[in-house]
């Protein structure tokens, strides 16, 4: 599959997709690679729905990639419109865990350690791993100025709790998630990078915090075009409402 058309977050996923995802396929010969052997393959996967859904377009793009050329015939690409790539139970289950109390204790115990301060710090503002690159730093809050949507365009506020945490040190995606498994052997739960904004979202629900402020922060759109006109949130706002996590 041809990257160059790909960039930042999206470049990230599909190297992501490549690199571990796709291992086991890399030996195997095309000519193999039917209907029932990919549907198992599917069938098989730990990933969040987001990652299924790149798995797919890479794996297609790879075949119509393979057919322009004469590798492999036309018929091969009609298996992409039958394969079920619905989540199981298990990507459910990857895709949605968020960080206890008692992990979260576990993180501040050892927050001298710079890359669970890290864990920590997505957790405390609800930001993507991606949107850090080329965010823009005042005293009291991170201006994402890259985002996968509109909404994505904002300013997040930082809490006591986030500040306390810097300086941030700096680290790739690949060490971030190394982390994320060095955890795992601590505390015995399997969590994606993504997982740091369910747990924000969910801890800024359980302190109260009006729906309208966590979309604002976390940049969800909101789906009522009213709020989104009428509807202004101050920064001050923000900032009350993050440090009551």
């Amino acid at each position: 599959m041809e990257y160059k058309n790909y960039q930042g977050e999206s470049l990230r996923k599909y190297n992501l997709v490549y690199n571990k995802y796709l291992t086991p396929l890399h030996d195997v010969y095309v000519s193999l690679l039917d209907m029932k052997y990919m549907q198992h393959f599917f069938d098989n996967l730990e990933a969040s729905k987001d990652i299924l859904k790149h798995i797919k377009i890479a794996l297609k793009g790879s075949f119509e990639y393979g057919a322009k050329r004469g590798y492999i015939p036309l018929s091969y690409l009609e298996m992409f419109k039958l394969l079920d790539i619905k989540p199981t139970k298990k990507t459910k289950e990857v895709a949605r865990a968020v960080f206890t109390p008692e992990e979260i204790r576990y993180l501040w115990d050892h927050s001298d350690d710079a890359i669970y301060k890290v864990i920590l710090f997505y957790i405390y503002t609800g930001l993507r791993f991606s949107e850090l690159k080329n965010a823009e730093w005042y005293d009291d809050h991170i201006h994402v100025t890259k985002a996968k949507t509109p909404a994505g365009i904002r300013d997040v506020p930082l809490s006591d709790k986030a500040k306390s945490l810097l300086p941030l040190p700096e680290i790739d995606y690949y060490n971030y998630r190394y982390a994320l498994q060095l955890l795992e052997k601590h505390t015995g739960t399997k969590h994606t990078a993504h997982d740091t904004r369910h747990t924000f979202i969910s801890l800024m629900t359980e302190a109260g915090v009006d729906a309208r402020i966590i979309k604002k922060i976390v940049g969800h759109a909101r789906g009522d075009i009213t709020e989104d006109i009428y509807t202004h949130i101050s920064l001050l706002a923000m900032l009350e409402a993050v440090n009551k996590i």
